[in-house]
């Protein structure tokens, strides 16, 4: 599912009974800020996402929501800790 579309920018999620994943890229050749609903997601608030493809800095979900900067030109994979 679609959580943040943009002309540079995108975070999808799957979700499956065994959990979700928050998959974002930034094509941009700068920094992208994001900030996205994702209780569609059933990610709870207060769950910490660590990034599982590069190693990047951890998200949260506050109000149901994830706020995240990713660098230019990358992605990021995102799981629950």
């Amino acid at each position: 599912m679609n959580l943040q579309v943009e002309e540079q920018a995108w975070a999808f999620a799957r979700v499956s009974p065994l959990g979700s994943v928050v998959v974002v890229f930034n094509n941009a050749v700068s920094p992208a800020s994001l900030d996205f609903d994702v209780r569609a997601a059933r990610l709870a608030d207060g769950a910490t996402l660590v990034d599982r493809l590069a190693g990047g800095a951890d998200a949260r979900v506050i109000g149901g929501r994830v706020r995240l900067t990713l660098p230019a030109r990358s992605a990021a994979i995102y799981a629950v800790r």
